[in-house]
């Protein structure tokens, strides 16, 4: 067996076994506006399980609501020399507006296993109300990383907004996305 091989193997039964332990798996079907599904490309996304959600900053939905954040090849433009791959995070199921959301927000943290490269993305998971201020607020629902090709994998963490500290993690369960980016 290859590198290649041995880690999409390794990758594919991570999250079967994690999907089986959170009891969920969502499957990823193209929208009317997604590219078409391509071969030979592995595939899975896995919501981030929020935490306890105790009033005064609990959010409706209550405890351990999910959040899932899909990952696809990004769009590549015809030029020469071809630009290099990307991949398009987008947060799924928005929810509404609730004035304790402004303080929320996710984190994908992603990283390719062939080339290394690292980073992450910060995306807002609920649609935009009457507050116009904070950091939050300002980020899209959907973001491109300059992943390369290979197989990436991400992490998506949940996070609230602390007075005077770095934000606070409170999810629960991290989510998983893996997929394979053609070259």
């Amino acid at each position: 067996m290859t590198h290649f091989t041995r880690t999409r193997t390794l990758i594919a039964a991570a999250g079967v076994a994690v999907a089986a332990a959170a009891g969920t798996i969502t499957a990823t079907a193209p929208a009317a506006d997604a590219a078409p599904p391509l071969t030979n490309a592995l595939s899975f996304h896995i919501p981030a399980i929020g935490g306890l959600e105790l009033p005064p900053p609990a959010v409706p939905g209550g405890s351990f609501q999910r959040t899932t954040v899909t990952a696809r090849p990004g769009m590549r433009p015809m030029i020469f020399p071809p630009a290099p791959a990307t991949v398009q995070f987008t947060a799924e199921h928005i929810a509404p507006y609730h004035y304790e959301y402004p303080n929320r927000f996710v984190t994908v943290d992603w990283r390719n296993l062939r080339n290394g490269k690292t980073g992450h993305l910060d995306l807002r998971y609920w649609e935009k109300g009457p507050t116009t201020t904070g950091y939050p607020v300002s980020l899209p629902t959907s973001g491109i990383a300059p992943t390369g090709s290979g197989p990436v994998v991400a992490t998506v963490t949940v996070k609230r907004l602390r007075y005077q500290g770095p934000p606070a993690v409170i999810s629960l369960i991290p989510g998983v996305a893996a997929l394979n980016v053609p070259n």
